[in-house]
């Protein structure tokens, strides 16, 4: 769990003297800012993220949008939050001119941070995509039950981390073991089991 909240609340993990304030999302949650949000195209949706002012050369050059660079109210990252609402009506009129798909071939074929951001929900994505699997984010286990599946692995490795990533378990598979552990012998747990004082969930037995 630590290593799963450093990694999505990164830029607000630590804390030094002069570390900027962390940025807060926009009345609407598409993002950060106009160079760093979501934005509607005529079939779906897609999210840009441009950083730099070298980004936004690029991504005004690649759009076709070489005016916006001559535009006094764009000319620099400063400049670009301060017309943060015109840049995003001027950017939102553009998108919704392609499909997410032609944009991202265009933008994101060019270097600029642009893909789709709706082909596929998040399980759809975890279960078909092979770039999840490539990357070991859902590593293929033995269920008790279900036999081989895939399972959420780690998206970040830190030290100290599970080298492998094991089932779930099903209510009381551990119960023997345990027992066994704090000094009950095999005769003494079976007489647990017989009494119901103890169970576990049968294997054979699908939840759905």
């Amino acid at each position: 769990m630590m290593t799963a909240n450093a990694h999505a609340n990164a830029d607000a993990f630590l804390s030094y003297a002069g570390m900027a304030s962390r940025p807060e999302l926009d009345e609407e949650l598409f993002g950060f800012g106009p160079c760093d949000r979501l934005y509607r195209s005529n079939d779906g949706w897609l999210v840009l993220t441009v950083t730099t002012d070298a980004e936004w050369e690029r991504f005004c050059a690649t759009s076709g949008r070489l005016d916006l660079l001559t535009d006094g109210r764009f000319a620099d990252a400063t400049a670009r939050a301060k017309h943060a609402g015109e840049l995003a009506d001027v950017l939102e009129a553009m998108f919704s001119t392609r499909s997410a798909a032609e944009w991202e071939a265009v933008l994101a074929g060019a270097g600029v941070a642009c893909v789709r951001a709706d082909e596929w929900t998040v399980g759809e994505f975890a279960a078909n995509s092979e770039q999840m699997r490539v990357n070991g984010f859902v590593p293929e286990t033995h269920h008790a039950r279900f036999g081989a599946m895939r399972r959420w692995g780690p998206v970040v490795q830190v030290d100290g981390g599970a080298a492998t990533y094991g089932p779930g378990v099903l209510g009381g598979a551990n119960t023997d073991a345990l027992l066994t552990e704090v000094g009950y012998s095999a005769s003494e747990i079976a007489a647990l089991r017989s009494a119901r004082a103890v169970a576990s969930e049968a294997t054979d037995e699908y939840i759905g």
